[in-house]
């Protein structure tokens, strides 16, 4: 902030020098030049003055207008404290991360435990590190179908949102063992429509919706179902 207010100052004080000294100059070039193309008391001569005295000072209020509504622009300082929320979210964001991993390495044989570090790893964007904690995890309690949901899905994420032989091959087993796995059955919807096959993903979220769902999951569901649907109707991507 400071160091774009001093360039800003240095700027304008080179410009307005300029000026300044370029009017000197013409305001002294002028009687003569008057004097040579003018004839005495004709109005056009002299009358020119008056107009050229004014035009620094038009000159010198824009420039400064200018400069302060451009620095009020990209200096932002009434926005100064803005970016603290964003710092603080980070924050936490790591500190929940590392408070997991330590519960996670003083309990390691505790489930629940290493969900919650998957959780906060995948909040934190760290899909890499979440599908790592999976699969220990999937070593240590058996391929359940949600564990193998939970794998599928950050694999998908940590790779780009690309569905992968891999992440096929866990949705696949997922579904064999429970055909209304949520994760990996919303996770194929999701791709689906993403893919603008719409009737796919409407097929995926109706068989959801056979299963134990709850109440605001069905809310979703019914407005993903509904965006399909139109989307399918009105015959766009």
């Amino acid at each position: 902030m400071i160091s774009l207010a001093v360039a800003m100052s240095v700027v304008l004080l080179v410009v307005t020098s300029f000026i300044i000294g370029y009017h000197l100059r013409l305001t002294a070039l002028l009687p003569a030049i008057g004097n040579a193309k003018a004839p005495t008391g004709v109005a056009g001569g002299p009358g020119r003055a008056p107009i050229i005295k004014g035009t620094p000072l038009i000159m010198l209020t824009f420039l400064i207008f200018s400069s302060l509504l451009l620095y009020w622009h990209l200096g932002r300082y009434s926005d100064w404290n803005r970016a603290t929320p964003q710092v603080r979210v980070d924050y936490l964001l790591q500190a929940a991360i590392n408070q997991s991993r330590l519960s996670a390495e003083q309990h390691p044989q505790d489930p629940q435990a290493q969900l919650r570090l998957v959780e906060d790893y995948a909040a934190g964007g760290k899909y890499a590190e979440a599908v790592n904690v999976l699969e220990s995890l999937l070593a240590q309690s058996g391929a359940s179908a949600g564990l193998l949901g939970l794998k599928a899905k950050y694999l998908y994420y940590r790779d780009g949102r690309q569905l992968t032989p891999e992440v096929k091959s866990l949705t696949r087993t997922a579904l064999e063992r429970d055909d209304t796995e949520f994760t990996a059955r919303e996770l194929l919807a999701s791709h689906a429509y993403r893919q603008g096959q719409y009737d796919l993903a409407i097929e995926h979220w109706q068989r959801l919706l056979q299963g134990d769902v709850g109440l605001a999951q069905r809310r979703a569901i019914g407005n993903a179902l509904t965006r399909a649907q139109a989307k399918i109707l009105t015959g766009q991507p």
